[in-house]
């Protein structure tokens, strides 16, 4: 990842961590992808530059996992879970606030809003059902532009994705340009 996709992944977690006590690695994982599946649905572009892989419990992200691990002005917690060791991570209480009317901002909140009562493992089967996991051979990149093309191509699969995904928030066509594209 470029200097400025990093960043912009960066901030997409802080965005969620905002939002949140604290976050592990496999909800930020499952967070950012549903985010990717939504926008690229409703706008045609990203949401970050993060390359994802089908592994066992869904989309997964290595470019997410290397910035949890590097970022700087987060929180960690090591701890168990389900008899596993896992890192929480937070923001610090003394956090700059965030940008909230930014078009990430805004996307972030909706699928927060939609999906703060959802299970984990219920993100992960949605990557597990998801055109880009099927369609994609285990462990190597899941090609987004395909699934865009795939979209375009077959109104019945967008249609079930939009009745899935929350509603469209309505972005201007200069905060849609401030999206990332699909295609490089």
């Amino acid at each position: 990842m470029s200097g400025d996709e990093r960043e912009t992944l960066e901030t997409v977690i802080k965005q969620f961590l905002s939002l949140y006590d604290e976050l592990y690695e496999t909800r930020i994982q499952k967070l950012v992808f549903y985010t990717e599946v939504y926008t690229i649905t409703n706008y045609s572009r990203r949401v970050t530059k993060a390359e994802f892989k089908p592994y066992k419990y869904g989309a997964y992200s290595t470019d997410i996992k290397h910035t949890l691990e590097e970022m700087d002005g987060i929180n960690r917690r090591n701890t168990v879970r389900y008899g596993n060791r896992t890192v929480a991570y937070s923001l610090p209480d003394f956090c700059t606030p965030l940008e909230s009317d930014s078009p990430r901002a805004k996307i972030i909140q909706t699928i927060h809003d939609a999906t703060k009562n959802v299970l984990t493992e219920d993100l992960a089967q949605f990557s597990k059902d998801s055109w880009l996991f099927e369609e994609t051979e285990y462990n190597h990149p899941m090609q987004f532009e395909e699934f865009h093309e795939a979209l375009e191509r077959d109104s019945g699969t967008k249609e079930r994705l939009e009745n899935q995904l929350p509603d469209k928030e309505e972005l201007s066509e200069e905060e849609i340009e401030l999206l990332c594209p699909i295609t490089d």
